[in-house]
């Protein structure tokens, strides 16, 4: 609406100037309008819905608002290019707090209260297990966005997330290649620690020489690590693995360094990204070796496109993998729709395996017989001021399913 106020004209020929004035006002504004307006028209109910799960509370509450920045920027994008087939892509939020039985509750709702289209979300591997189940219960699409052990395969399952040939075993190699082959192990007592920590010691059979001297597991919320730490220096490990979730691994990173271990140890680590790092001195990360399929510091310009275009939600704010992972496999869906030419759910499942799309990275394809994504992946090393110094890309690695199932 455009507000116009009239001034007290003293003659008719002054009243007719302003309202010629005001009438070409008018047109221009009208014509920016115009100009502004979305290219894009949504008839109604043309819509898809995808339910996010997401941890805004709870131990890895770090990370809600990057997963969320990124399935909302690949939402955008979606729409402003027309859609998923031509259909408006709409989210629906959902906070899980990182717990398994709340996840399930909230998929629920979102299936059944919401009639979502497909899941996307979930950032431990214990939700990603338990909604896993539910959605193939209940035929609905499910695309996780986390790395974890790489071993649930079904239908309606779909995977950005990085599988353990992908991410750990490229740590493996590093501290092979650095002559160290001593290990101890401490994760988390739940799926993904274990997993991973049977996926690794899997592949340290094939180094000659290598041997684990422990493996141990906390439960969440663990506040003091001395006991473990104390076993870990007297081991005289060459080599610490930790698998310790979300804000529970910065506490074991500070007990790490006040004990003095750090600097007599190579820290390996998947998880330790940009967004974990700032709560941790220079002294508890630096050095650290850590793998990754998404950095900030990748120079591509669809990685600097998006960083534009997260720094318009908050200046300050900062993209982890999990939230690359949400913003993959919104595109990856919305890919697949327009190669199939239909958002029915059964043929854009079909059409999923072998759809590739440019990641912020590079290429990304979900592969037709794991239905997990091929993709780059980065090694790289903390330094004091807590950047990451690239030490090798590894692109196009394929995901290994089978081979490290675990049973």
């Amino acid at each position: 609406m455009v507000h116009v106020t009239f001034e007290r004209s003293k003659n008719a020929k002054d009243a007719r100037i302003i309202c010629l004035k005001t009438a070409i006002l008018v047109c221009i504004t009208l014509l920016a309008l115009c100009m502004q307006a979305p290219t894009v028209s949504w008839a109604a109910g043309d819509t898809v819905r995808i339910g996010c799960l997401i941890p805004f509370t709870g131990v890895e509450t770090h990370n809600g608002l990057s997963m969320r920045y990124g399935a909302e920027i690949a939402r955008d994008e979606v729409n402003a290019a027309g859609g998923a087939n031509g259909k408006k892509i709409e989210l629906i939020l959902e906070d899980t707090s990182c717990l398994p039985d709340v996840a399930v509750q909230k998929a629920q709702k979102m299936m059944r209260q919401d009639k979502c289209d497909l899941l996307v979300g979930t950032l431990s591997s214990a939700e990603t297990y338990a909604v896993f189940d539910l959605s193939q219960r209940n035929k609905i699409l499910f695309m996780n966005p986390t790395f974890y052990t790489g071993a649930l395969q079904g239908k309606y399952f779909f995977s950005a997330g990085a599988t353990p040939n992908q991410v750990i075993f490229p740590l493996i190699d590093y501290a092979t290649q650095a002559g160290k082959k001593t290990y101890y192990f401490v994760g988390s007592d739940y799926v993904w620690p274990r997993g991973s920590i049977a996926a690794a010691k899997r592949h340290i059979q094939s180094v000659p020489g290598a041997k684990v001297l422990g493996e141990e597991y906390a439960p969440f919320g663990t506040t003091d690590f001395s006991s473990i730490i104390r076993r870990i220096e007297a081991s005289n490990a060459a080599i610490v693995v930790p698998f310790v979730a979300g804000l529970d691994g910065a506490t074991f990173m500070k007990q790490l360094a006040d004990f003095g271990v750090m600097k007599k140890v190579l820290l390996l680590s998947d998880y330790f990204d940009e967004l974990l790092i700032p709560a941790l001195t220079p002294d508890q990360v630096a050095g650290v070796i850590n793998t990754s399929t998404y950095y900030s510091f990748v120079d591509t310009p669809a990685n600097k496109a998006f960083k534009e275009k997260l720094a318009k939600y908050d200046n300050k704010a900062v993209m982890s993998n999990f939230g690359m992972g949400m913003y993959l496999n919104v595109k990856l869906y919305a890919a697949a729709a327009n190669k199939a030419k239909t958002t029915d759910k059964e043929k854009v499942i079909s059409s999923l395996g072998g759809t590739s799309i440019d990641g912020l990275t590079g290429k990304v394809t979900l592969t037709k017989d794991t239905q997990h994504t091929i993709q780059n992946v980065y090694l790289a090393e903390i330094q004091r001021d807590k950047s990451f110094k690239l030490i090798k890309a590894f692109e196009q690695v394929v995901p290994e399913i089978e081979k490290w199932k675990q049973q």
